[in-house]
């Protein structure tokens, strides 16, 4: 222990000898402690901190292998197939996030929605703060009419009325009625599940 305190004592004195370069080594000491923090932070925020909903560690994604050899998005006709070959899986649930041109309002506004089957709410386990989420028939090309808003999109744009439910808007100038408003953290989230 003696020589671990005359080693401690030795490097101290060699570092005070040497203020510029004991300065530098403290300088790249402290921007690598930081750099570290700052990306375990972005690293913690989106890859390690569990989905917000209920048993996430039971949710996964599938997704289809592109010619490059990287993962890409799977069509409905694969998503169809998978559905009927399911064995493993208690559920699947198919979304795809896009941009949407909603009119009929004061100005037309362009708004991040998704594309979403009536199981991926049964998956993720969420519900609808008001009316409700959509039903199998609504996949239906017959019946697939209907729309769900985000709560965000509901306070800022239909002022949060409560009679939005059953109205009907346009959505890249198609009719759609509105079923439902989402929970605060509901819809909105599958962007996040889809970019992990």
């Amino acid at each position: 222990m003696s020589a671990f305190g005359h080693d401690l004592r030795y490097g101290l004195r060699a570092l005070l000898k040497t203020p510029v370069f004991t300065g530098i080594i403290v300088l790249i000491l402290a921007i690598g402690i930081g750099t570290n923090t700052a990306i375990f932070s972005v690293l913690n925020a989106t890859f390690l901190r569990p989905l917000p909903y209920p048993e996430p560690d039971q949710l996964t994604i599938l997704w289809n292998r592109g010619d490059d050899g990287g993962r890409g998005p799977a069509s409905g006709p694969d998503y169809v197939d998978w559905r009927a070959d399911n064995h493993t899986f208690a559920d699947m649930g198919a979304f795809s996030g896009r941009y949407f041109n909603l009119t009929g309002q004061d100005e037309p506004e362009r708004v991040r929605g998704a594309i979403a089957t009536a199981s991926i709410f049964r998956l993720l386990q969420v519900q609808a703060e008001l009316g409700r989420t959509f039903a199998t028939d609504d996949e239906q090309e017959t019946n697939g009419s209907v729309a769900l808003l985000s709560h965000e999109l509901w306070t800022l744009h239909f002022g949060a009325d409560p009679a939005i439910v059953g109205r009907s808007i346009r959505v890249d100038g198609r009719p759609l009625t509105v079923i439902g408003v989402m929970e605060v953290e509901g819809i909105s989230d599958l962007d996040e599940i889809r970019n992990q």
